[in-house]
């Protein structure tokens, strides 16, 4: 009789107090040489018994089946050989049928004709195992969910607790990934980056895997794609509020989702070209490209000077004039400037946005105060109702009944809470980010570099159009909003009454002050910023 030897151990059991693939190899070996055999062939697995499939298993069961003569097996366990009903039917039909004769465990041997029900128990007792653990890990997961934390390993940027207990593990900030990760998924949910150019960034600034290698395409592709970086994740199916750090706002996530989606990548110029992918020809609605050209200037002497010409590859005979692209700055700096609102007018408005916060503020710890109060009287209710039910003076029916319908009621104000709990100032701080973004926008882009410059062009509109040397521009919805009420804000527009109505009376007309001027349009600013995707950059 030749033997077999099977090794196994659990990929999922690295924690556990099983053997390792050496050790059990030195056993075996160790063992068939103090009783006097040779083993003839190993068989390896790496997957837990609890799973049909396995590689070397199958090869096992072939191996006997093909072995003219019986066939002994030496393994650490029996429960090495299986944990499911039906590899354990496999291994126990070939007793039955006399392809195996002995199985050696280092705690019991198992014999042909003796040890069939003793077999069968330690089987079942390694299913049964088997069937417990899984329950105990689903429970633990489904508990380590419940407070917050996704049950898995944490993606860059953050790191499990190691020393938590089992099902309690939280997730913290890894201080070395956490930052990088961060400016890159803030960088290309801007929509001027692609990702090969941000991986090049990474590499440059030594940002490499736990591997110590450069950051792959489908890696990054993959961290651009979790929802966890937004301080949310999946589990069956469902969005879970995460309880750890986010590294941007949910915002930030979808707009990421929707460059991914994208068709058209963002171009690269070796010119250094910040209005390539921008700016289309009037006439023919082609592309307007930049190029550059040397020349020797008596003053400065060889310069490059750099210009902005009709692509012409939808209209050849194009009659549209080329221009430098320093003219071109000029007039996006114009627009600029005539998008950005006084820093007095700036200034009063922040103070009436601060001002706003605080009311709501108020008002949302008044209301939390009086929803807190009645959930303690529910609480002080179904208190009364389980000490009524313990003296007997109501039946179990009623008690439930009545206890269910005052949970009900907790678990409504409850969500109440949750939602006077809420960022109350999240549109008050992008309508103070787009003040900040127009005040300081054209000296940026004036000194600023070439991302800069693009992102302040992104921001700002779209459909840039050359027209005869003019260039005209799709100022966006917010944007325009702000320039409406920067007209508000001049003396001449400033008649709350026509002129004409009250002068009939012998009246003066009557001029509005600032405060007028505000509230007369920052609440359809405000109503569009709520209902819009809008992403302000921090300039």
């Amino acid at each position: 009789m030749k033997y077999f030897a099977y090794i196994r151990k659990s990929s999922e059991d690295k924690k556990r107090k099983i053997q390792s693939i050496p050790r059990q190899y030195e056993w075996c070996h160790k063992e068939a040489e103090c009783r006097g055999f040779k083993i003839s062939r190993f068989f390896e697995d790496s997957n837990s018994a609890h799973k049909l499939f396995r590689k070397g298993f199958k090869h096992l069961v072939e191996a006997i089946e093909e072995s003219e003569e019986p066939i002994g097996i030496i393994t650490w366990k029996i429960s090495r050989l299986s944990r499911n009903p039906i590899d354990e039917g496999v291994i126990k039909y070939a007793f039955i049928r006399g392809k195996i004769k002995h199985i050696i465990a280092r705690d019991r041997e198992y014999k042909e004709h003796e040890s069939q029900i003793i077999m069968g128990v330690d089987f079942g007792q390694a299913t049964q195992f088997s069937i417990e653990l899984s329950k105990d890990v689903k429970e633990g997961m489904n508990k380590k969910v419940s407070i917050g934390y996704q049950p898995s390993k944490a993606p860059y940027g953050y790191i499990n607790d190691p020393t938590g207990l089992k099902g309690d593990k939280k997730v913290f900030v890894d201080e070395k990934y956490f930052e990088p990760i961060q400016q890159f998924l803030k960088a290309y949910a801007t929509g001027i980056y692609s990702i090969p150019e941000l991986q090049d960034k990474l590499t440059k600034q030594g940002v490499f895997t736990r591997a110590g290698k450069p950051f792959s395409i489908s890696t990054l592709y993959l961290i651009l794609k979790r929802r966890f970086y937004c301080g949310e994740f999946m589990w069956n199916g469902k969005i879970i509020q995460g309880k750890h750090k986010p590294m941007i706002s949910i915002e930030e996530h979808e707009r990421i989702q929707s460059l991914l989606r994208r068709t058209q990548k963002p171009s690269q110029n070796k010119y250094q070209n910040y209005y390539s992918g921008f700016i289309s020809c009037h006439y023919c609605q082609s592309a307007v490209t930049g190029y550059s050209k040397m020349k020797n200037n008596k003053i400065k002497g060889l310069t490059t000077y750099h210009y902005l010409k009709c692509g012409k590859k939808k209209d050849k005979y194009c009659p549209q004039l080329q221009l430098t692209r320093a003219n071109v700055d000029k007039q996006i700096e114009v627009i600029l400037e005539n998008l950005s609102i006084p820093e007095k007018i700036v200034d009063f408005i922040l103070k009436n946005i601060e001002s706003e916060v605080a009311k709501k503020q108020s008002i949302a710890s008044q209301g939390i105060g009086q929803l807190q109060q009645k959930f303690n009287e529910l609480n002080s209710e179904i208190e009364t109702l389980g000490r009524k039910l313990i003296k007997g003076v109501i039946s179990d029916e009623f008690f439930i009944k009545m206890n269910n319908q005052l949970e009900i009621e907790q678990k409504i104000i409850s969500e109440k809470i949750k939602h006077h709990n809420s960022d109350k100032t999240k549109e008050m701080e992008k309508l103070k980010d787009i003040f900040v973004f127009l005040d300081s926008a054209p000296k940026k882009f004036r000194s600023g570099s070439f991302e800069l410059k693009k992102l302040i062009l992104k921001t700002i509109g779209s459909n840039f159009a050359l027209n005869n040397g003019k260039v005209s521009v799709e100022v966006s919805k917010g944007f325009s909003i702000v320039k409406k009420a920067q007209e508000q804000f001049t003396i001449k527009n400033r008649w709350v009454e026509p002129k004409h109505p009250r002068s009939i009376k012998g009246l003066k007309s009557l001029k509005s002050d600032d405060t007028f001027v505000w509230s007369a349009w920052w609440h359809e600013l405000r109503t569009y910023l709520a209902e819009n995707e809008v992403i302000i950059p921090n300039i």
